[in-house]
């Protein structure tokens, strides 16, 4: 009857305004949103709705059409008030069906979230200058025989009477550095040689007239010993030698390599 049909309608519709209410407050996804309404519409479409009413007019018309001729005045505006009471709940469900849009971009539950990682691996860069006296080589100048501990020639001669031999750590540096040194053979002359342990060193990263100090020095080796470690970017590493000569060494020009090596700390000379 079409007081049952104005009751389904109404309950449709009501059913439909909470889902949708449900569904904009995001306690429904999608999927849920889209299992209910099927329910709620029994598997039907909205064009199928459309056909039913449609249908349901034509013979609620025809019915009408008869009434005009059959029944009383009184009659045909209760059937009359029945029919548009139907058109109005159906239209009461298109429109619930109207008033919700269903974004197709909705993956999951409203508010749902991910994340991901951003990883970069930065290089280690250290650059090391030698300065202009380092670079000139270490000199000793004319000593004798039979004397300790002459100065290099360089030892005290900056302007705070501290050591002009340095390595400067470039200021762009990333990684800390250790220094290291070593010299390749005793000093040679021509027919003569004079032991490495009579040339002794010592560094510091900073330089006055009592640092570095001659008090820490240590004879040089044909491996590598460290100096300072863990020097900054921006600091510069300091250096002082000195030579003692045998009173019985032959007289003559000796020389040998002094190496210096600087790498990442803590992987080693």
């Amino acid at each position: 009857s079409l007081e049952r049909l104005e009751a389904k309608r109404t309950e449709i519709a009501r059913k439909l305004e909470e889902l949708n209410t449900a569904f904009a407050a995001g306690v429904l996804d999608q999927e849920h949103y889209l299992l209910h309404r099927n329910a709620i519409l029994e598997g039907k479409t909205t064009e199928q709705w459309d056909a039913e009413w449609v249908e349901r007019k034509t013979q609620f018309e025809d019915t009408l059409h008869a009434l005009r001729h059959n029944k009383a005045k009184a009659d045909f505006r209760e059937s009359a008030k029945k029919a548009f009471g139907v058109a109005a709940i159906f239209m009461m469900v298109l429109a619930a069906l109207a008033g919700i849009q269903i974004p197709t971009s909705i993956t999951g539950f409203a508010g749902d979230s991910s994340q991901v990682t951003a990883e970069a691996n930065i290089t280690a860069y250290f650059a090391v200058a030698r300065s202009d006296n380092l670079l000139d080589g270490i000199e000793f100048g004319t000593a004798t025989a039979g004397t300790d501990n002459n100065n290099a020639t360089d030892n005290y001669n900056n302007d705070s009477s501290g050591s002009s031999m340095y390595l400067a750590v470039s200021n762009d540096s990333n990684v800390p550095i250790d220094f290291c040194v070593n010299a390749d053979d005793d000093l040679n002359s021509t027919d003569n040689s004079l032991g490495l342990d009579n040339m002794t060193w010592v560094s510091a990263i900073s330089t006055s007239s009592t640092t570095p100090a001659i008090g820490s020095a240590t004879g040089l080796t044909t491996s590598f010993v460290n100096a300072d470690t863990n020097v900054a970017g921006g600091d510069n590493e300091y250096f002082r030698f000195w030579l003692s000569i045998p009173l019985s060494q032959p007289a003559g020009t000796y020389n040998n390599v002094v190496n210096f090596r600087y790498v990442q700390t803590g992987t080693g000379c």
